[in-house]
């Protein structure tokens, strides 16, 4: 009767012991799970934004009935969306980092990422432009994402800003 309560005892003991490894390593696996998805979430931070904005307007074209009345505009809506997704991250990158650097980088990579445009503008065309006005200028820029078809300026409109069309084509009426 000792030895069989003995094993009895020693048989419910591993059984606990194991029972409570089992758990732990369940929890650590559930753990390490979770800290690997959150990384991959932070990592496409930008593209799930996209998505949720492109759910958003999904959803108020649904709601408003755009859907249904107008398909074509829903269509141009999207193609808005998806292009400045693409465009407006690499503007805001080049922001960032402009905030962040100092002084002298500020004005190498202006200059550096302006430059061919610069050149090529006849204003600029034949005159050394200063890395302080690299700065500047670069800090000062905004950009701007037009749909197909859509109007910078109207005809007879006072100008009052300089557009560069950095991609894309524009045309005009005479």
């Amino acid at each position: 009767l000792k030895c069989s309560r003995l094993a009895l005892d020693n048989l419910v003991g591993n059984f606990v012991h194991q029972l409570v490894v089992r758990v732990l390593c369940g929890v650590v696996y559930a753990y390490l799970i979770g800290a690997v998805c959150s990384i991959f979430t932070a990592l496409e931070r930008d593209r799930n934004e996209y998505f949720d904005s492109m759910d958003r307007l999904n959803e108020f074209l649904a709601e408003k009935t755009v859907t249904s009345t107008n398909p074509e505009l829903c269509t141009v809506l999207r193609l808005f969306y998806r292009f400045s997704y693409a465009y407006e991250r690499s503007s805001a990158s080049l922001k960032q980092i402009m905030q962040k650097v100092s002084p002298t980088l500020q004005g190498q990579l202006s200059h550096q990422v302006h430059r061919k445009w610069l050149e090529n503008f006849p204003l600029f065309k034949n005159v050394t432009l200063s890395m302080p006005f690299h700065i500047k200028l670069a800090m000062s820029l905004e950009t701007m994402v037009v749909g197909p078809m859509e109007a910078i300026v109207e005809p007879y409109q006072i100008a009052d800003k300089l557009y560069i069309i950095e991609k894309g084509i524009i045309m005009g009426k005479k």
